[in-house]
């Protein structure tokens, strides 16, 4: 679970300071840091064993009434928080549309499915074919934490990090989760 307190503020001021920038926009980039710290988990599966991934090209998954499409966002280890939500903008515009192009749905090296907007409490995703994992985001609510021995309420978000134990094992995925929620809880970092 993942205090989004700290997280949700920061989307408020950008907000306030007419930036567009949504939580799934945080997400991305908190994989991305993520990513780079434990590179195993933007790999991907080759004939002869796995292609580790320099840049983090993150599919976001996008619901249409047909069915659901993974556009992805390229090298967004290197973007701002401004262009990834430009960028995934763009694409849901794209995909909503049906102008998505061959290029733009291919390629990613992490995808990201996020049913918050749904008010799903938890689910894990299915892996696509040749990724190392996928990470289901679900959506953030009041949950009673205990702080300093006090029962208190937080914004908490549950995530579930589905992966190819080929690739990666339970110790690599728990230090990718680490860093995804250091990142979301400190979000000065993104």
């Amino acid at each position: 679970a993942i205090d989004m307190g700290q997280a949700e503020a920061l989307q408020r001021r950008l907000r306030e300071a007419q930036e567009h920038i949504s939580i799934n926009d945080l997400v991305v980039k908190a994989a991305a840091i993520a990513l780079q710290q434990e590179p195993m988990v933007n790999a991907t599966l080759a004939e002869n064993g796995y292609s580790l991934r320099p840049d983090a090209d993150i599919a976001i998954a996008v619901a249409l009434d047909d069915g659901l499409l993974m556009p992805v966002i390229r090298g967004c280890q290197t973007l701002s928080l401004r262009q990834i939500a430009q960028q995934g903008r763009r694409l849901i515009e794209q995909a909503q549309a049906g102008s998505l192009n061959e290029e733009q749905l291919s390629g990613a090296s992490f995808p990201i499915s996020n049913l918050g907007k749904a008010g799903i409490d938890q689910f894990a995703a299915l892996i696509p074919p040749g990724q190392a994992a996928i990470l289901a985001v679900a959506t953030i609510s009041d949950q009673a934490v205990v702080r300093n021995g006090e029962l208190t309420a937080a914004r908490m978000m549950q995530v579930t990090l589905s992966s190819d134990h080929r690739l990666v094992d339970g110790l690599c995925a728990a230090k990718f989760l680490t860093a995804f929620k250091t990142a979301l809880e400190d979000p000065t970092s993104l």
